[in-house]
Formats: C-alpha cells, structure tokens, sequence
C-alpha cells in the first residue's frame, strides 16, 4: 500500500528503494491526483523541469498499481479523519491500509505514525 508521498520519492529517484514497492502496491485512485499535484507544485516552483514531469506522471501511469475507487472509501476515510484530526485524504490511505492488511509506505511520519503498519521512506 503505497501513498502519494512515496509515489513521488521513487519516481523522482530512479535508485530510491521505495520502488521496491512498486510493483505490487494497491493505492487509492486519490494517489493519481495527489502525485499530479505534487509534480505540478515542483514544477511551478522551479524545483523540477516539466520534462521530468511529465516522465515521472508518464512513468506512475504506466505502474502496475492495482487502484480503489473512492467511493469504497470515502465514507470510513471521512470517520477515520474526524477522529484522528487528519485530512479525509490521508485517511483514505489508512482505511485502504487496514482493509487491506497492508503496510503503508509513506514518506509522512505523521501518517506513518498513525497506521498498525508502516514502512516509512526518506
């Protein structure tokens, strides 16, 4: 179970060990959106050439990632995120995490604080 913030490291990082993960992750369908976003914000701030960009989105959609829809998870996700003081994204990754008996891999301490397992990435 992969979320956006590893996504982004190994995608970014050719040699990054989160890739390991790769290639049997399971993530919300959020984590397409939300590492879209991340991409875009380093490429706004000057941070990532587009080019390196549009290779690292290219390169995520072509990832053998098995995706949940939302709708499966955003009920639980809202419950866990009012009780936990998170955002309803984050959420959606410990719901998707337990449902799934899987390790989160995050680069979030924070979240990784809060799952029953997590790999956390640098």
């Amino acid at each position: 179970m992969v979320d956006a913030s590893a996504f982004v490291r190994g995608l970014l990082e050719s040699e990054h060990p989160v890739r390991n993960h790769f290639r049997q992750a399971v993530a919300p369908e959020l984590a397409l959106v939300e590492v879209a976003q991340a991409l875009m914000r380093y490429v706004r701030s000057g941070l990532l050439p587009r080019e390196r960009a549009d290779i690292a989105f290219t390169d995520l959609l072509a990832l053998p990632v098995r995706l949940r829809p939302l709708d499966e998870l955003v009920a639980d996700a809202f419950e866990v995120s009012l009780r936990l003081n998170i955002s309803t994204y984050d959420a959606c990754y410990l719901v998707l995490a337990e449902r799934t008996e899987a390790v989160l891999v995050t680069a979030d301490r924070r979240l990784a604080a809060l799952a029953t397992r997590s790999e956390l990435v640098a």
